[in-house]
């Protein structure tokens, strides 16, 4: 009976020291597994980003670098990056992307995609210089052609003010002349009844002479 219970102690011993000895080789399978999801979830997010779905490539890679953030994480940077920096993505956002590859330099100094990150962040980086001195350009222009905007508007107002001053002159004028026409008409009017009175005039003084010759003619 005793020997009965000290074989099954050593049998029970041994089962756990069996277990436990198998862990490590189940956990080795797990990691694989885990990280062979992570590499099929990036290949999904490449897959996206080349049929333009960059959010939901944007998504994939975000979830690969929660989930494998050591093992994987550099990888999901570079699409990331990928994302950000593709000039067809409506919401591609240059300095997200330089982020996404300097981090893999920061992050992940051994990481086999360190070159092209860093490739990556220099263009982007120069790009994003250029970008800035053609804008700070665009900028000069634009504030060159308000300023002569403005001066046009200035020259447009003095010239309508010229325009009223103008048309309420030639008003004036012609005001003037229609005054200057009737005076005329009315000058017109007195000369002719001038030559009219004086016409009458001499015919009174043509009475007046006949008359003081007969006078003159009757006188003894």
């Amino acid at each position: 009976m005793g020997k009965e219970r000290a074989w099954k102690g050593k049998h029970f011993l041994l089962c756990c020291a069996c277990s436990l000895s198998l862990l490590p080789a189940f956990a080795g399978c797990v990691h694989p597994v885990n990280q062979w999801q992570g590499r099929q979830d990036l290949r999904e997010a490449a897959s996206l980003m080349e049929r333009g779905a960059y959010g939901a490539s944007l998504n994939e890679s975000l979830k690969v670098l929660e989930t494998h953030p050591t093992t994987l994480g550099d990888e999901a940077l570079f699409y990331m990056g990928l994302v950000y920096a593709h000039p067809e993505n409506p919401g591609a956002d240059c300095n997200k992307a330089v982020a996404s590859f300097e981090r893999i330099l920061r992050d992940f100094p051994l990481s086999r995609k360190k070159e092209e990150a860093r490739v990556w962040s220099l263009t982007l980086r120069n790009k994003n210089d250029e970008v800035a001195e053609l804008q700070k350009k665009v900028n000069g222009l634009k504030q060159a052609a308000q300023e002569k905007q403005n001066q046009l508007e200035l020259i447009q107002l003095e010239i309508h003010e010229r325009d009223v001053k103008f048309r309420e002159a030639q008003k004036e004028l012609e005001a003037k002349e229609k005054k200057l026409m009737e005076a005329r008409k009315e000058l017109d009017q007195l000369n002719s009844r001038i030559t009219e009175l004086e016409a009458q005039l001499l015919k009174f003084k043509d009475v007046d002479l006949t008359i003081e010759k007969k006078k003159r003619a009757n006188v003894p």
